[in-house]
């Protein structure tokens, strides 16, 4: 797909309230995927204690994996802001409506183009 500018509907102000969002959403993962600390030497205790253990890691695990996606979307959505690509479809080529931008500021296409 050829390169387009940013669509008008995107002024300036608003532009920049989706490019601070999508900073501030970057932020927020990051700190998500930041290295804990390391946990304390524990007993190993019973096997509910492990369990409960090994779920809690899982969750955690999931929870970045999740971020790690996200955090790309979002990367990616900074980075068609920086070559005026932002708010275009990938699919369709036709700007994406600032209803769904504002609500997903990282959305690649319209809502009837994601299907």
């Amino acid at each position: 797909m050829p390169n387009q500018p940013t669509p008008d509907v995107l002024a300036e102000p608003v532009l920049a309230e989706l490019h601070a969002r999508l900073v501030a959403r970057r932020h927020e993962l990051e700190r998500v995927l930041a290295p804990g600390q390391p946990a304390a030497d524990r007993d190993v205790g019973d096997e509910i204690d492990e369990a409960e253990r090994q779920v809690e890691v899982n969750s955690t695990l999931s929870e970045q994996a999740r971020a790690r996606a996200l955090l790309s979307e979002v990367e990616a959505a900074l980075q068609r802001i920086a070559k005026g690509t932002y708010g275009i479809g990938e699919q369709s080529g036709q700007p994406i409506s600032l209803a769904r931008l504002r609500v997903v500021p990282w959305a690649r296409d319209d809502v009837e183009e994601s299907d």
